[in-house]
């Protein structure tokens, strides 16, 4: 049995054979903890989802939801994914589930960024500095076509897996760790991803930005000192675009001009 950390929510996890361990701990491994395994939920991964036992897709699911109660500790949790730079300036690509944030984070993961999250990012609220959340990155089906070389050994975790996403471990995507220092949002990108699109890209304004930002994060009313105030001091803090693009690879291409304009 092993500890994991999950934007403050610690549980410990054990597998019912060795294939299920290996796999479990390397997807798992950005989360590893060291807290005491007392008093902590404590889940099973194993062949079936009967009795106390669950797939790996489902516990992951769990633990998306329990991580949310880093919201009662009074920071601002945006629905979007993150990569950083090794100076900590980080990327944010927030937007609705389906708009493409984790296809487009594994990109930028590929081509030499640190991966930091993929569906929540936590920001506190005073310095907008973020607290990486490495959890095994999610892709749908439709993501799959454009990142193949991310397809998981099905041999190895057919017994782990009950639908058809892709749990990608963070060792898996390539690029570094985050570095030590704070990692500080420097742009914003909304993304949204529609098959034969020709990229277009608009910068918004800071009231555009807040309000999207607003839009796409959870639990407002529980941000100290407000989450409308938070929501602001970010959108004044970066650079935002939205962009409607049909290929992931040139949209990181062009996210990585527009941070390095930001910079």
């Amino acid at each position: 049995m092993r500890t994991f950390d999950a934007l403050g929510y610690q549980f410990a996890v054990s597998c019912t054979n060795d294939v299920s361990a290996d796999q479990v701990w390397a997807a798992l491994e950005g989360l590893a903890t060291d807290a005491d395994v007392a008093g902590l939920d404590e889940f099973v991964v194993g062949e079936s989802t009967a009795g106390s036992t669950m797939t790996l897709e489902r516990l992951v699911g769990l633990i998306n939801l329990r991580s949310l109660v880093a919201l009662q500790a009074g920071n601002l949790v945006l629905h979007s994914g993150a990569v950083c730079a090794p100076t900590g300036a980080t990327v944010l690509l927030c937007g609705p589930s389906g708009s493409g944030k984790s296809t487009l984070t594994a990109t930028l993961v590929g081509r030499g960024h640190a991966y930091v999250t993929d569906e929540l990012v936590c920001l506190s609220p005073d310095l907008v500095h973020i607290t990486p959340f490495r959890k095994p990155l999610s892709l749908k089906p439709g993501a799959h076509a454009l990142l193949p070389h991310l397809r998981p050994s099905r041999a190895a975790v057919a017994d782990m897996l009950s639908g058809d996403v892709w749990l990608v471990p963070p060792r898996c995507l390539g690029g570094p760790r985050p570095p030590d220092e704070l990692l500080i949002p420097e742009v914003v990108v909304f993304p949204t991803f529609v098959s034969g699109q020709s990229q277009r890209v608009e910068r918004l304004g800071t009231a555009e930005a807040a309000y999207l930002l607003g839009a796409n994060a959870a639990g407002l009313g529980e941000v100290r000192d407000g989450g409308l105030e938070a929501v602001a001091r970010v959108a004044r803090r970066v650079c935002a675009y939205r962009i409607l693009h049909g290929d992931p690879k040139e949209a990181a291409e062009t996210i990585e001009t527009l941070w390095t304009g930001a910079a």
